[in-house]
Order: C-alpha cells, then structure tokens, then sequence
C-alpha cells in the first residue's frame, strides 16, 4: 500500500508539504521525531533501513542515512542535550 505523509503549517493549511520522493520513500516511514529545539527540524526512520532528517522549513531532505542490512528503524529519537541548530545530533539503533 503506497501512503503519503503531508505536513501543514497552522497558519497555511492550504499549502502543505509531502515527505517523501527520493531514497526514504514517504510510504516506508514507520517512526518520526520532532526536533525539541528547531521546531521545522524532523527525523524518520523506514521499513525500508533508512533514517532521513527533513527541513520542513526548506522542503527538502537534510541527511539520509542507509542501513545497507535493510533492517527496519521501528524508533528513532533527538538526543535532547546535544541538539543544536548549528549541528544534527541523533541517537541511532544499534544496526548490528
């Protein structure tokens, strides 16, 4: 079943942004975590054993890391002390 994920801004709703359409495919996302410190800042993990993190803000994917073992990601989470805006900190799964 292919799925979409929009994201609205509160104050566009008429215009909302579609995750998705590279590598970390929209209808693979099975987890998501907001940025606790920059709000337009989000990461998801996939069945597919990718985890990307996405600027609303922009539109566009920041970083995609690959599990080439294709594992799935079920969870994925901001470190909340080392998250800053000048840098990506995320705690990723033990792949191994």
């Amino acid at each position: 079943m292919i799925g979409q994920l929009y994201i609205s801004d509160l104050n566009n709703i008429a215009n909302p942004y579609r995750l998705g359409g590279t590598a970390a495919r929209a209808d693979d996302i099975e987890c998501l975590d907001w940025n606790k410190k920059v709000a337009h800042i989000l990461v998801t993990g996939s069945s597919a054993g990718f985890v990307t993190v996405w600027d609303v803000k922009t539109k566009k994917e920041s970083l995609t890391l690959n599990n080439m073992g294709r594992k799935a990601v079920s969870a994925v989470a901001w470190d909340p002390e080392k998250v800053r805006r000048s840098r990506t900190s995320l705690k990723l799964p033990n792949l191994g």
